[in-house]
């Protein structure tokens, strides 16, 4: 099927993002990779007034090593992650779970912003950020806000991120992950446990 008409607009900056989230208020859709909203916009699951494509903020993409914790950009990519030298040694299960996502054409396209946003119940990263403790930082016209991840995802499809100008959760967002380098046990589906420990050197899994 063939989307509703909408209007299109590509902000250069988070700022520039945010303020058009607020002047289109409810009839607005962020669109990152798209692999979630474009399908539903062709059944009309979905049909936005204004698209606002956040493909072009390079700020919101790469991973940076933030001494304690791991910050990863919202627009960074399932196989940018998976390949990430960084990610795979200090935080090896966030790698793996990102290397299984989808098919190459979603990993490499999809972004770990959009599958937090969207909470979608079968998606891995919502599940690997409450075990890693993780936090997402969300940035409006009044400033920065951080929200732990046990209280990211409120229901399927739907999020602890409201839009500038609403007090309702949406699935629409601008988030960090950020992996904090914590004690932590994780059992995976084969049940292989991977250690990570907060220290001065990168972690390591230990198989």
């Amino acid at each position: 099927m063939i989307p509703r008409a909408f209007a299109y607009e590509r902000p250069g900056s988070v700022a520039d993002a945010a303020g058009l989230l607020r002047r289109h208020g409810e009839g607005a859709r962020i669109l990152a990779g798209g692999h979630s909203l474009l399908p539903m916009m062709k059944l009309r699951l979905a049909a936005p007034e204004t698209l606002i494509d956040i493909g072009g903020i390079s700020s919101l993409r790469g991973v940076t090593d933030a001494g304690s914790h791991l910050v990863i950009g919202a627009l960074t990519a399932h196989a940018e992650l998976a390949a990430s030298e960084l990610v795979r040694s200090a935080c090896p299960i966030l790698a793996r779970a990102a290397a299984s996502v989808g098919d190459m054409q979603v990993r490499n396209r999809g972004t770990i912003g959009g599958s937090l946003a969207q909470a979608d119940p079968h998606g891995d990263l919502p599940t690997v950020l409450l075990a890693l403790d993780g936090e997402v930082s969300a940035e409006g016209p009044d400033g920065m806000r951080t929200i732990a991840a046990s209280d990211h995802t409120k229901a399927t499809t739907t999020c602890g991120v409201r839009n500038p100008g609403t007090s309702e959760p949406r699935a629409s967002a601008i988030c960090d992950f950020a992996c904090r380098r914590k004690r932590l046990m994780v059992r995976q589906a084969h049940h292989e446990r991977v250690r990570a420990h907060r220290a001065p050197v990168p972690l390591q899994s230990d198989g």
